[in-house]
């Protein structure tokens, strides 16, 4: 194996598993509530992902407004 077939093989696994990445991001962005494919069928509750992608929005905005600065009026 030369450094070109590395890199090659490199490059590709990089590229799959981006693609994997992406993909299982966008299916957990989807809020479809039912998934069939190739046989498989899949229930998800996407209600209570909803409550918790909520919370962590939530959660997150807190922290942001308590990292800031109080920074006083100048009159």
């Amino acid at each position: 194996m030369n450094a070109n077939d590395s890199i090659f093989y490199t490059s590709l696994y990089t590229f799959l598993g981006t693609f994997l990445l992406g993909l299982v991001g966008l299916l957990y962005k989807s809020k479809c509530k039912s998934v069939k494919c190739c046989g498989c069928e899949i229930n998800r509750d996407t209600d209570i992902e909803l409550q918790e992608d909520l919370a962590q929005i939530e959660q997150n905005r807190n922290q942001s407004i308590d990292r800031t600065p109080n920074n006083p009026i100048r009159t």
